[in-house]
Order: structure tokens, then C-alpha cells, then sequence
């Protein structure tokens, strides 16, 4: 499935996780994945699998290429609610920088403050089969969002990923994604693959130099003349002219444009 997505470009990011590796210290968000499963009513059953960050779970033996594809076909029907924009470079021997932006294009505030707060999920993706997969987690980092994320809003954020010891950083790339949650559970609003390197820098408005205008030297004044005699005023004589027409009424328009990215899934 992992090849099939692939060759069509399609916005779906599957990956597995050891379900028996301890992680601890700056590799613990990895282990919250793992319980995020079961917090989302997932059973033991191996394999465990967990689509966008809990939207839906499903474990066991199972047709999985039918399975795993009626769950994310439901999920890619509908427009994502944020726009995700990232970057990520190595910033030391076992990290990556991460930097992320985040547009708000749906209906619904992204709060981060909620019982199911949203968040940026940054996941290091290793093409190593470890386990299963050809697609493995190395590394997961958590990003909070400063404040509430309204309908139209942008926000920019940024944090540090770490990687399980061992990555082959020749093989890896970065799936940024913006999770939230209701009621009736979790959720992925949108998602990329991260472009590697920095964020690009603002481009500053140009200046542009206007040369002054030369201005023309003074003249001399003429001398006064003698002013000519007065003569009498020729009679007036009378014009038809027509009404004047009015001005033309101006009138403005728009058409409304809406972009939408799709959800990624994630495995």
C-alpha cells in the first residue's frame, strides 16, 4: 500500500512503531502515540493500527489492503481544517529542527487549552523496515499552539525532534500534522511532508531611489505694457445645448475561492 500511495502522490503518510520498545527521556512521545491507541478504544489484538491520531482504530488479523483502505478513503472525503506548511533541518546529531506553519481554513477554532487540545505532531519517518513495514517511526515531537487558532488565522511554531538511536539520517524525512479533538474524539486537520531545510526568510519590500527633478532657472520678468484700449463687448447670442447625461454607475464583483488540502493518514 506504502508503494501504491507512492506512485500516486497521494497525502497519506503510513508508518509502524516497535509496539514492544520502551522509550523514555526526549523519545517518550513516542510511548504517548502507543497509549493514544488505546485511550481511543483500541484492544490488543496485534496489529495495532490508529488512523489519524485516533479518528479510527482497528487490530488483528484482518483483508488489511481492503481495511486499512476503506478507513482512509473516509478520511480523505473530507476538506482538511488547517493548511500545514514545513520545514525541517538537522540541527544536531540526533535532531532535527522543526518549523512549522499553520493557517487555519476551516470553520472551527483550533484550541489548544481543550480537553483534547490541538497541537502540531512533528513524526521522523525512517524507509527502514524494522518490524513489518518499509516505513518506520523514529522520533516524535509534541509542539503546543501559543493561543486559540481562529478561522482564518495563521500561526507559526517550532520545536525539536529527537531520533531513536540507530536512524539512518540518509533515510529519513519529516510528516508535520495538526491535531484536535471533540466529543467524539480525536482527529487530524491537516498534514505535509516537511520540506528539509530552514524555513525561507522574509523577503523585505525594495527601495527604490527617484532622482529629483530638475527645475527650470528663473526667467527674467518682462517689462509692463501699456494696456490695449477698451472696445465694446460683441452681443451674446444664444445656443441650444443639450441635457447633460449622467455618469455611468460603476459595479463591483467577486467570486469566493476556497483551497483545501487533504488530511494525511497516519498509521
Amino acid at each position: 500500500m506504502i508503494k501504491d500511495f507512492d506512485r500516486q502522490k497521494a497525502p497519506v503518510a503510513m508508518f509502524e512503531y516497535d509496539v514492544d520498545a520502551k522509550y523514555t527521556g526526549a523519545l517518550a512521545p513516542m510511548a504517548a502515540r502507543k497509549n493514544r491507541y488505546w485511550a481511543s478504544g483500541g484492544d490488543g489484538n496485534l496489529p495495532l493500527v490508529l488512523l489519524n491520531s485516533g479518528r479510527e482504530v482497528t487490530s488483528g488479523s484482518q483483508e488489511f489492503k481492503k481495511k486499512y483502505g476503506q478507513m482512509i478513503a473516509a478520511a480523505a472525503k473530507e476538506p482538511a481544517a488547517a493548511e500545514v506548511k514545513a520545514w525541517a533541518k538537522r540541527s544536531a546529531l540526533d535532531r532535527y529542527r522543526v518549523q512549522v506553519d499553520v493557517t487555519n481554513v476551516g470553520s472551527t477554532v483550533l484550541d489548544p487549552f481543550g480537553e483534547r487540545p490541538a497541537m502540531v505532531v512533528a513524526f521522523l519517518v525512517e524507509d527502514r523496515k524494522v518490524v513489518h513495514m518499509s516505513n518506520t517511526a523514529r522520533g516524535v515531537v509534541t509542539i503546543d499552539l501559543p493561543d486559540e487558532l481562529k478561522p482564518g488565522q495563521t500561526v507559526q511554531v517550532e520545536g525539536e525532534l529527537a531520533a531513536e538511536q540507530g536512524t539512518n539520517f540518509n533515510k529519513v524525512k519529516v510528516v508535520a500534522v495538526v491535531e484536535y479533538g471533540d466529543e467524539d474524539g480525536w482527529d487530524i486537520a491537516g498534514g505535509t511532508w516537511s520540506t528539509m531545510g530552514e524555513r525561507p526568510a522574509a523577503v523585505p519590500p525594495t527601495a527604490t531611489a527617484v532622482p529629483p527633478t530638475d527645475v527650470p532657472a528663473p526667467t527674467d520678468t518682462p517689462a509692463p505694457t501699456d494696456p490695449p484700449e477698451p472696445t465694446d463687448p460683441p452681443p451674446p447670442t444664444a445656443t441650444n445645448v443639450p441635457p447633460t447625461a449622467a455618469p455611468p454607475t460603476r459595479y463591483y464583483g467577486y467570486l469566493p475561492m476556497a483551497l483545501f488540502n487533504q488530511a494525511l493518514g497516519q498509521q
